[in-house]
């Protein structure tokens, strides 16, 4: 960047140069931090701005571990005690590194549980971790595993959404149309213009394999019913290229209920997901509001909502069924809230 100013502050004029061995860079990795090796200064890894996911151009894994615990005054603290490079996701090997970790930081008479995703891999690391810390353990570990409610109810929604993709395919395919290219989607927001709907953002695109995208997707585009109506009528090409075809009013109305119930479940995965304050006493309340919904839906007169729910469940009984299937310890934090005044029996 070259720049030159006046020293009378009445203006300012900045040009830029363009040096020759740059390249155009894909806005993808507008979405990733540079990692820079500490020696050489050169890029190893890229990390992702929204997660703590990290990506290694040599291919590693990571394993971080975060502990969240209260301090004296009450006060949640988030703090990693340990990012370490693994050979693979073998779950004796995550013990390991685990047990190495809480042993060296001196706290395993002080952890109440672990939480991890639903992976074979971790519960094979959490019986690890029991079997070598169990008489140091809060009652030798009997609740030490707490399986991570975000992953448990992103497993239910995919369940239900594979039963229903087929239903939302249209609208899945003329986002795609629409934000193709730049000129399809000047189109289409000349279209919006028109008919008077303006919101702020366009329509977004999922990821198949998020189902949280595709409630956003959804979301973004049920805005703009009216818009691909009148986008049908100017785009040329719209219709032809489409193909699951136009979103049908009926489609759109099944978008509609769909969305109301990824809605509910993207909310609560919100609040469950929170780091800055304690989630453990929503946990039973989330789960309870979750089940109501499933079998309201389920009595639903919508057929593909109906369906859904009903797939849904049938997950959720598998985590959920019995109490045997749950850590007590969610119902301890409810008791001890402070917020409901239970009495002792």
């Amino acid at each position: 960047m070259d720049s030159e100013s006046k020293e009378d502050g009445a203006s300012s004029k900045r040009t830029t140069s363009k040096k020759a061995g740059d390249k155009r860079k894909s806005e993808v990795w507008h979405h990733y931090w540079d990692v820079r090796d500490l020696e050489t200064g050169k890029v190893v890894q890229v990390k992702c701005k929204y997660c703590d996911g990290i990506l290694s151009y040599n291919n590693f894994n990571y394993l971080c571990l975060t502990a969240h615990f209260i301090d004296d005054s009450w006060k949640l603290h988030k703090r990693i005690l340990n990012f370490q490079m693994m050979d693979g996701h073998k779950g004796k090997e995550i013990g390991k590194v685990v047990e190495t970790c809480i042993l060296e930081w001196g706290i395993e008479e002080k952890i109440s549980c672990v939480t991890v995703d639903n992976a074979s891999s971790n519960d094979v690391a959490i019986s690890h971790l029991r079997k070598k810390l169990s008489d140091k353990l809060v009652l030798g570990g009997e609740f030490f595993h707490m399986r991570c409610v975000a992953h448990v109810l992103n497993l239910i929604v995919r369940d239900g959404l594979s039963k229903v993709k087929n239903t939302i395919s249209s609208i899945c395919g003329a986002v795609r149309y629409v934000r193709s290219s730049p000129a399809r989607a000047k189109l289409f927001n000349e279209c919006a213009k028109r008919v008077k709907v303006l919101h702020k953002g366009s329509v977004c695109l999922d990821v198949s394999t998020r189902w949280n995208s595709t409630y956003l997707m959804l979301e973004s585009a049920l805005k703009y019913e009216k818009v691909f109506d009148r986008y049908n009528e100017d785009g040329v090409d719209f219709a032809k290229e489409l193909k699951d075809g136009v979103p049908s009013l009926d489609d759109w109305a099944k978008a509609k209920g769909l969305s109301i119930c990824h809605k509910r479940f993207y909310e609560a995965t919100k609040r469950m997901s929170g780091s800055l304050y304690v989630t453990s006493n929503m946990h039973f309340h989330e789960v309870l509001a979750i089940l109501t919904s499933l079998l309201e839906w389920e009595s639903s007169d919508d057929l593909e909502l109906c369906l859904m729910s009903s797939q849904m469940r049938e997950k959720f009984e598998k985590y959920y069924g019995d109490l045997g299937k749950t850590n007590v310890m969610v119902l301890i934090a409810v008791i001890l809230d402070p917020r409901y005044k239970l009495k002792f029996v």
